[in-house]
């Protein structure tokens, strides 16, 4: 009763004023753990298995009945002893677990009180679960299943959860004036303004704030559901249950003594499992062990792979799939070493053999064999045996002319197999392997077929099925000296019969093609070629090819005549494309196929950003940027040409290629972008190729239709462009699919008489096609459909105003009217290269041709430069630009035909800065003045070939800056160069400066000039600096130096140049 008095007394304490932090943890504590009993009815109490105070005195009340005998105290404490599982709660695991909740389901343990389970409900406005047992038919088996309901949603708990407060309770407040409301009038013009858009009325009125409610008006909310259990419990017991057998029939297994040496599989046929029998035919196997022995040819051979072939004056190399091992003898010679070691590296790095994994070359000798990887070694090789003494000193040289004696080599010529009696019994070489070859090597241990890349189909299985015959009938060296099988040891002395029908397990039977063979199929080989053995030597002769000049010799002008007529096209994705429409081929007949395009699209790339252009900009280009155009297509047969169509049309699959172009005028940064960007672009991984500005391929033109345009300026930089009303544009390529209008700066300087220009009004709309005197009637064709494509698409790019209506106007050279006459500043026909006075006999309707000349390879060559975009079979005016020559390496040399007349254009040296050095040296010069008389000499004799047969009447030399205006009217336009223009002037050459080559060529191979002319600078041309003392007559050299030529070369190299020091000649 004291305990009861002083636990009511405690609960009635509820709130103390003041104490110490102590009393008020007491208090805390004492009320979390006995005052919530008295908060609680005694009902709930006894639910929970809480006993009362009652309970308590009731227990403590009843009497005490001592056990009679010993056996009846043991059996009380024993049963006492497990009374503590009672007073403690279950754990988590078994609590919460599936199993538990499953074992709680079937036993069915799991019980609730209605009473106490509303009551809970009333209070926490919990779930309501009521257990029903119900039974269930699933297939066949019947299990329980747990009914439970849910309770009914109560509105007037939601709404009141959900409640909200009218303004007018609201307490905060906030006091404003007249200032305030100042101040925030003069800052909100600083927000951006945002327009509202318009919503359309709600048709139904909003919903309210309950979202229970609300469901349940458009769902149906279900009261109940059911709750099956799956029996997993039965599943279990039964798998333990068959576990259990297994086990037992695993320890029957262990425990039978039954006796399988004698029982014999079937045999099965090789092509029934090619793949479990080894049919690859591969030249290695799992465990190999390489014997290397010799002196003068080191012979490499397979060796059985045990401890009793180990010789102690040899190498050998262990190979595995993990390691390389090189055991090296006491009594090896250095050149087997030597061998090993580079045949160890070499099955290492190449993953040759069977090796493949990365681990480093083992290195052992014989005195260290018994550590690291010496034990390896001999675990491989059934155990550490007694190595076997090495023989006499001439042992090597022996085993290598017997070993060599029996190789046998095998051709097949007509279905069989005949001895190759050239290398019957001798090393092999490498001439005999040629690609139209099946030849058959039997080195005893290892036996290979080796296959040429141009055999067919056919010869391959024969020689395979031959070589398994020969295979098959096993070998016999019992008439040589020695046998490949067992070297070293006789069949007296415990080693491989010399004679057998069946080779050994850990022989080779492999197949090996042309360009795969092995290291081990290398080494039987006396001179195959291995660039890494060659030591390069420098001999007087490459000396002289590196400091000597007078070997490069002019090139044969007779190859440049003949005009290339390979077709045009491009190869992308193993495919050609040819001109991006239709491609034909050469396939023991004549084929064709249809490039298809079914889709494009085009990017605009700046240095740090990209976007995707309209289909309205398809085909603008602008010279200061740069671009990537995403080409899908699709290559299908088409038929052939004897009017046979394909059986399939549509077999190709959808291809995808992508194109990064880049104009003349954008930075380097913008260029490394758009290759950047095209790699990133790139989803299916197909070919990216780069396009130059006036280098397009025919296939990229003919995405655009003939509508591509390039725009003088940047997109985005409107100040860069044309500015005016008027623009003109230069008409490139022949092709109406391949047209391309090249914008250029509206002058009379870029008229040129033998094509068409567009000159557009923007303001008006007015299109002007000038017309020259000589322009190819199909040049005319294609200026009006150009016309005609801008007049139906009106490019935004074009900047055309929006009522101005495109009118087309035809003028012809020396008709313009005042309009065309304001738009180009000036009337002298003398700017330009006009034709008007030439008589027609004089023109020549030739394509130019042009050819560049170097001698980079240490030999002169000549390489024609052709269009990307040419016709064969249609004259093209102005196939080049002037950056085909200023953007060559400098100083350049091409050779220009126009048909009447031959150029050669010399280019300039380049000044030098501070980041890159000038290259204008001594030896520099003395290699360009030899390269321009190997240059003038190839023109001169291509000039003369041409004048034979009356196409060419003359040939002149142009140098760079200087270049004469009827040169400079060659190109569709040309700009000039104020820093080459200045280099031309300090070397004493003007504006227009052109000479006949012949008269130039005299000057320039001229042999001998006076001291002065020698000691004034400029040098003359053609001069070599390195060798002044040579261009000196044998008179005046011997009185300048004192001495003869002869005696003069004699002295050393410092002593030369004193002496051409002293004089003014170094």
């Amino acid at each position: 009763m004291k305990e009861a008095e002083s636990s009511a007394t405690t609960y009635g304490i509820t709130n103390v004023s003041g104490g110490s932090i102590a009393d008020r943890l007491n208090q805390l504590k004492v009320s979390g753990e006995e005052n919530w009993k008295k908060r609680a009815s005694r009902e709930k109490i006894a639910e929970m298995g809480m006993p009362t105070f009652n309970q308590k005195n009731e227990k403590q009340d009843l009497p005490i009945v001592q056990p009679a005998t010993i056996a009846s105290r043991l059996s009380q404490l024993e049963a006492s002893s497990e009374t503590w599982r009672e007073r403690i709660e279950e754990t988590d695991a078994k609590q919460f677990a599936v199993a538990s909740k499953i074992s709680k389901v079937a036993s069915g343990k799991i019980t609730a009180d209605k009473k106490s389970v509303h009551q809970l409900s009333r209070n926490w406005k919990s779930v309501v679960i009521v257990e029903k047992v119900l039974i269930l038919k699933v297939g066949t088996r019947i299990q329980k299943a747990i009914h439970i309901e849910v309770p009914v949603v109560n509105d007037e708990e939601i709404n009141q959860f959900f409640a909200t407060k009218e303004i007018t309770d609201i307490a905060d407040k906030v006091d404003l004036n007249i200032d305030d409301f100042n101040n925030i009038f003069v800052e909100s013009s600083d927000i951006l303004q945002t327009v509202r858009k318009i919503r359309p009325l709600r048709k139904k009125k909003a919903s309210g704030h309950n979202p229970l409610k609300t469901v349940t008006q458009f769902v149906e909310v279900q009261t109940a559901y059911v709750q099956v259990t799956s029996g997993v419990v039965k599943k279990e017991l039964r798998r333990l249950k068959i576990e259990g057998l297994a086990h037992e029939a695993a320890r029957a297994g262990l425990a039978s003594i039954e006796n399988f040496s004698k029982v014999e599989l079937r045999k099965t046929e090789p092509s029934i499992f090619p793949a479990a029998l080894g049919a690859r035919h591969n030249p290695f196997c799992d465990l190999m062990l390489l014997h290397v022995k010799g002196r003068r040819n080191v012979q490499t051979r397979l060796v059985a792979p045990l401890a009793k072939s180990i010789n102690a004056g040899d190498c050998y190399i262990l190979i595995t799939p993990k390691n390389v091992i090189n055991w090296i003898g006491q009594y090896s010679n250095i050149i087997e070493k030597a061998k090993a070691a580079e045949i160890a590296i070499i099955i290492q790095q190449k993953k040759d053999l069977c090796f493949r994994e990365t681990t480093p070359v083992a290195s052992i000798e014989q005195a260290k064999d018994h550590l690291g990887a010496g034990k390896i070694f001999w675990a491989s090789l059934g155990g550490v045996k007694e190595v076997q003494a090495c023989g006499p000193d001439e042992e090597d040289e022996l085993y290598e002319s017997s070993i060599i004696k029996t190789n046998m080599v095998y051709r097949l010529v007509d279905n069989t197999l005949q001895p190759y009696h050239q290398y019957w019994g001798s090393i092999p070489r490498y001439e005999m392997l040629q690609e139209k070859e099946v030849i058959i090597f039997d080195f005893g241990s290892e036996f290979y077929v080796w296959q040429g890349k141009a055999v067919n189909m056919e010869h391959r299985k024969q020689g395979m099925a031959l070589a398994k015959k020969l295979w098959e009938k096993g070998y016999d060296y019992s008439e040589c000296v020695i046998s490949p099988m067992c070297p070293l040891h006789m069949e007296e002395q415990g080693g491989i019969p010399s004679k057998s029908l069946n080779r050994p397990d850990w022989t080779i039977f492999g197949k090996i093609n042309q360009n795969m063979e092995t290291i081990l199929f290398r080494e039987k080989f006396g001179d195959w070629p291995d660039s890494a053995r060659l030591i390069g030597v420098k001999t007087t002769k490459t000396l002289e090819l590196k400091t000597e000049f007078a070997d490069i010799r002019p090139y044969d002008a007779l190859k440049m005549i003949p005009i290339p007529d390979t077709p045009v096209t491009m190869l992308l994705d193993g495919a050609h494309v040819g001109r991006g429409k239709k491609w034909c081929y050469m396939q023991g007949f004549t084929k064709e196929q249809d490039i298809i395009t079914l889709g494009i699209r085009v990017w605009h790339v700046q240095e740090y950003d990209h976007c995707c252009l309209p289909e309205t900009s398809y085909g603008q280009f602008h010279c200061g940027d740069t671009y990537v155009v995403r080409w899908q297509y699709m290559i299908t047969n088409a038929g052939s040409l004897k009017g046979h169509g394909a059986r399939h049309s549509l077999t190709g699959r959808e291809r995808c290629a992508y194109f990064f172009w880049q104009g003349q005028d954008s930075s380097i940064n913008e260029k490394g972008a758009s290759a950047l960007m095209t790699v990133e672009l790139d989803e299916e991984r197909g070919p990216q190729v780069r396009v130059v500005q006036g280098k397009e391929p025919p296939c990229f033109l003919n995405l655009f239709e003939g509508r591509m345009i390039v725009h003088i300026g940047k997109r985005e930089d409107p100040a860069t462009n044309t500015q005016g009303q008027w623009r003109m544009y230069h008409i490139r390529n022949d092709d109406p699919g391949e047209i391309c209008l090249l914008e250029i700066h509206i002058s009379i300087v870029n008229l040129r008489s033998r094509t068409s220009l567009i000159l557009l009004n923007v303001l008006t709309g007015v299109v002007y096609i000038w017309h020259g005197c000589k322009t190819p009637k199909h040049i005319r064709a294609l200026a009006l459909l150009a016309v005609q494509n801008i007049k139906e698409k009106r490019p935004l790019e074009l900047f055309l105003h929006s009522d101005a209506p495109v009118t087309v106007r035809e003028v012809e050279e020396g008709e313009e009217n005042s309009e065309i006459w304001s738009a180009l500043g000036e009337r002298d026909r003398g700017l330009y290269h006009s034709m008007m006075c030439i008589p027609d006999v004089e023109i020549c309707d030739a394509t130019p041709r042009l050819f560049y000349m170097s001698s980079v390879s240490m030999m002169f060559e000549v390489t024609e430069q052709l269009n990307p975009a040419r016709l064969p079979s249609t004259t093209t005016p102005f196939p080049f630009l002037q950056s085909d020559l200023y953007r060559a390496p400098q100083p350049a040399l091409f050779l220009l035909d126009v048909g009447h007349t031959v150029y050669l254009w010399q280019g300039w040296w380049p000044v030098g800065s501070e980041e890159v050095k000038n290259i204008h040296t001594g030896s520099a010069q003395a290699r360009y003045n030899h390269d321009r008389k190997c240059a003038m000499e190839t023109t001169l004799h291509y000039y003369r070939e041409q004048k034979q047969k009356g196409v060419c009447h003359s040939a002149y030399l142009i140098y760079a800056g200087a270049e004469p205006l009827v040169f400079q009217n060659l190109f569709p336009y040309w700009e000039a160069d104020s820093t080459v223009q200045e280099l031309a002037r300090k070397e004493g050459r003007t504006d227009g400066h052109c000479e006949p080559v012949e008269d130039f060529y005299a000057r320039f191979a001229e042999a001998q000039y006076s001291l002065l002319q020698l000691q004034d600078r400029p040098l003359p041309d053609g001069v070599d600096p390195l060798r002044l003392e040579t261009y000196l007559s044998d008179e005046e050299f011997e009185e300048v130096f004192d001495m003869k030529k002869d005696d003069f070369y004699k002295l050393p190299a410092w002593k030369q140049n004193q002496l051409k020091q002293s004089l003014g000649l170094y």
